[in-house]
């Protein structure tokens, strides 16, 4: 009877059979000289995968190793400030570079650097309308002087390097590429070169300088419209050569703009002599105080103000720690204690957190362009906290205040940590 090609171990002869033909023929055939010029065996599909994980690993180890060694050789530069809680760069042997602080930073400062490096510097720039802050210092031995380069000396896509100092000392970095140079109006610093880039900028990160990878440095992380940003060398260079006046002193140690009032602000707020309060900054001794934008000072320690000159005895070298002032509010007086030298306090609470106080005021959802709102300055997004000297947290009375009122209101307006208050016509 004839056997099924379907029955199994028919097959299996079969398997078998063609098994034992293919080893021999392999043992017999005649073995190709390489050297003859006979192509080599093709390396499996895994193989070369397995080939190209190990070319990329070694090629990612190499830039680590490479990132190291740029970092350890920028570490001289980098410097952390105690007080403010934050990185700097050293500029050069007398100045230190960082982004302005939330709020007042001590003069003197004192500055950590490699190993047990500790300085002393002393604020020479600074305010809440600036983006970064100057400080002069002096080092002993002072490191070569840093090089450094302007936006535009190196192309789009190239790689750079965020650089600063944790709380521990040591260094941490964040790499990204450079996208393209902006002109920004960062505060009162207009224009402000900034940075465009990849890299994720964080609180952590302010103050950190910023370097391309061949080691030059290309910017300082500063604060600019609310956030951070990283600021061009010409933008410290342009903040280098400005000359404080008392109002840049006034807002670098007090956080306050003052001026002279006009015959409308004069009997608006009914007042005839004094110095008007027009803006003030939280964070700062002039808000911590109790002043506001629309209170007038009277006198400092008894002494009657006529002019802004008349407060240079609040920016001189301190020789009294409280200042009494006398205000009037919409015709109320009051005496408030102004502090020279603020209590700094501790950027984090003793478990590791910064609580966020509930914001007050009412939110402007939208500014008419030609209201009076917008002629001092209100956007959408701002928060109106006062008319009058009066409170609002809620929308509806605001309003109905506003279409009650006669004549002009004193508005007081909120913007992050600037408060400031103007004269609003009755529309």
């Amino acid at each position: 009877m004839k056997r099924s090609s379907r029955d199994p171990r028919y097959l299996a002869v079969l398997a078998l059979a063609a098994a034992a033909i293919l080893l021999v023929g392999n043992r017999l055939r005649p073995v190709r000289n390489v050297e003859d010029g006979a192509a080599q065996p093709v390396a499996a599909e895994s193989t070369l995968s397995q080939l190209t994980r190990l070319t990329q690993r070694r090629s990612i180890e190499d830039r680590v190793e490479f990132v190291r060694q740029l970092v350890a050789n920028r570490n001289p530069y980098i410097y952390r400030l105690s007080s403010a809680g934050q990185s700097a760069v050293l500029w050069n042997a007398a100045t230190l570079i960082t982004a302005r602080p939330n709020g007042y930073m001590p003069s003197p400062e004192s500055a950590t650097g490699p190993g047990t490096t500790l300085l002393e510097a002393s604020v020479t720039t600074a305010g809440p309308q600036l983006p970064l802050a100057i400080l002069a210092t002096s080092l002993e031995r002072p490191p070569l002087r840093i090089e450094r380069v302007a936006a535009g000396g190196f192309p789009d896509g190239s790689w750079m390097l965020a650089l600063w100092r944790s709380t521990d000392g040591s260094l941490a970095w964040s790499e990204g590429q450079y996208l393209q140079s902006r002109r920004t109006n960062c505060g009162d610093l207009m224009p402000a070169q900034t940075l465009a880039s990849t890299i994720e900028l964080s609180p952590k990160m302010a103050g950190a300088g910023v370097f391309s990878l061949d080691g030059v440095l290309i910017g300082v992380v500063g604060r600019c419209d609310g956030g951070l940003a990283i600021l061009g060398v010409q933008a410290i260079e342009l903040l280098s050569g400005r000359t404080n006046d008392l109002d840049d002193r006034l807002l670098e140690r007090y956080g306050m703009r003052v001026g002279i009032a006009d015959d409308d602000e004069h009997a608006a707020l009914r007042f005839q002599q004094g110095l008007l309060v027009r803006e003030v900054w939280k964070g700062y001794q002039a808000y911590a105080s109790g002043l506001r934008p629309g209170d007038v000072i009277l006198s400092v320690d008894r002494a009657g103000l006529t002019s802004p000159d008349d407060l240079q005895r609040l920016v001189l070298p301190v020789a009294q720690e409280i200042f009494e002032l006398q205000v009037a509010s919409l015709g109320r007086r009051r005496t408030v204690s102004l502090r020279a030298r603020p209590e700094v306090k501790p950027h984090f609470a003793s478990a590791g957190v910064l609580l966020a106080e509930k914001e007050p005021g009412v939110l402007i959802s939208k500014v008419a362009g030609e209201s009076s709102f917008a002629a001092m300055g209100a956007e959408e997004g701002d928060r109106l906290l006062s008319l009058d000297g009066r409170a609002f947290d809620d929308p509806g009375a605001a309003g109905s205040y506003l279409e009650r009122a006669r004549g002009s209101v004193w508005a007081t307006v909120c913007r992050d940590e600037r408060v400031w208050g103007a004269l609003i016509s009755h529309e």
